[in-house]
């Protein structure tokens, strides 16, 4: 069901209630299992349930006492209530239907997870939570409130203590805590860290796997803890590099404890992985780089046909025009057109160079490297009288039929051509 109609459907359900309009009731209710639900898809909308999720209580009552219901409906419908904190809603159910223990663990979960204190809190001042789903809703807590509460309330082991720290990491299996708010996530990372029940072990390794991952929140979280020292932040750069985590590469690019070393890894790394927009972070650093790092970065990145690391290192004055002509040269004679495109830079490559290029363009009829240099750097009249000519002695109509529409050609030459 579209969620404005289901919402429209609810409203004018509890609307109906509050008027008292039987009949407009009793035709929602019918229609309403005849549409989709948006929450479980290919199962029908349940009128109870979503009323419940929305905390319509009136409507509550009503199917209530109008004996709707299953005690399996009901039973989904309070843990839905539960997780969406509608504690008047909760109130009801708890005291006119039959909940079972496990139905109330449920929904103590359920609420955990989405950090609804004040439905965790009222399950938990009124009914008997089991010692397990204490332990679970410690460990997928969904909000700070929820993991203070059960903290200073309950015996919390270290190994729940470690597990709730590695969720808020999104370190290993998250069961689905990745989906929480960044802040909230951070705020409870950052609560169990000072509680200092956490080996240091723990804390490293979750740095680590945050970084791999681009995690900046998590990396900015644990950041500025003792453990997570110079060595570490200088072995876990360039490896965050290789990963592209372009968004934490470029805060620990601001960290005063990073290496010249390091950043020179991770530039060798980013290009070998083909991770430009890493590279562009670090060009802005390369000051930090030795010139035959650099040179070699370079090199590298032609190699492995990283077009976007090219251009972004080639505008270095201390990338040698040495290196870039003759990587310009092995790309015109493959007809890599991107890596021409990357390389070409007229004040780095000479026009002889350029034309020569251009002639080899021609003899092996790469078109789009052709088209690029003529655009670029337009070449004299004798280059083109040989280009012309080689393509009509090629038969290569591709390249006539350029020359032909651009009027670039010495107008003589064409006396004669048949080419199609």
């Amino acid at each position: 069901m579209p969620p404005s109609l289901q919402l429209n459907l609810g409203e004018m359900f509890d609307q109906a209630v509050a008027e008292k309009q039987h009949a407009i009731m009793k035709l929602i209710y019918e229609k309403y299992p005849n549409y989709d639900t948006t929450m479980d898809e290919g199962s029908p909308a349940n009128l109870f349930i979503d009323l419940a999720r929305d905390g319509r209580t009136d409507a509550v009552k009503y199917l209530c006492d109008s004996g709707h219901g299953s005690s399996e409906v009901m039973d989904e419908a309070f843990v839905a209530a539960a997780q969406h904190g509608h504690t008047e809603t909760m109130g009801f159910l708890l005291n006119n239907e039959d909940i079972s223990s496990k139905v109330v663990d449920q929904a103590f979960e359920a609420a955990a997870r989405s950090g609804s204190i004040n439905a965790a809190t009222l399950l938990y001042n009124n009914k008997q939570i089991s010692a397990q789903t204490v332990k679970t809703a410690f460990e997928n807590a969904g909000g700070i409130a929820i993991s203070k509460f059960l903290f200073e309330t309950k015996t919390i082991s270290a190994e729940s203590i470690t597990a709730a720290f590695q969720n808020a990491a999104l370190y290993g299996s998250t069961n689905g805590v990745a989906l929480l708010c960044s802040d909230e996530r951070i705020k409870i990372l950052k609560f169990l860290v000072s509680k200092e029940r956490i080996s240091t072990e723990v804390i490293t390794k979750a740095f680590i796997s945050a970084a791999g991952n681009d995690h900046l929140d998590v990396v900015a979280g644990l950041c500025g803890e003792r453990c997570i020292s110079r060595e570490l932040i200088n072995q876990t750069f360039p490896n965050a590099a290789a990963s592209g985590c372009a968004s934490v590469v470029k805060m620990l690019c601001d960290d005063s404890r990073l290496s010249s070393e390091a950043i020179a890894k991770a530039l060798v790394k980013a290009v070998s992985h083909g991770r430009a927009q890493v590279a562009h972070i670090l060009t802005g650093k390369t000051h930090h780089i030795l010139p035959e790092v650099l040179n070699q970065a370079f090199k590298d990145a032609v190699k492995n046909g990283c077009a976007e690391s090219v251009k972004c290192l080639r505008s270095d004055h201390r990338i040698s025009s040495a290196t870039i002509t003759e990587a310009f040269v092995s790309a015109v004679e493959n007809g890599d057109q991107a890596m021409v495109k990357a390389l070409y830079n007229e004040e780095r490559i000479s026009e002889e160079v350029t034309c020569k290029g251009f002639g080899t363009a021609v003899n092996n009829g790469y078109i789009d490297v052709v088209k690029h240099l003529f655009y670029n750097r337009c070449p004299t009249c004798a280059i083109k009288r040989k280009a012309f000519v080689s393509a009509t002695t090629q038969g290569w109509s591709g390249g006539v039929k350029f020359m032909g529409n651009n009027d670039w050609h010495p107008r003589n030459l064409l006396t004669g051509c048949t080419l199609q």
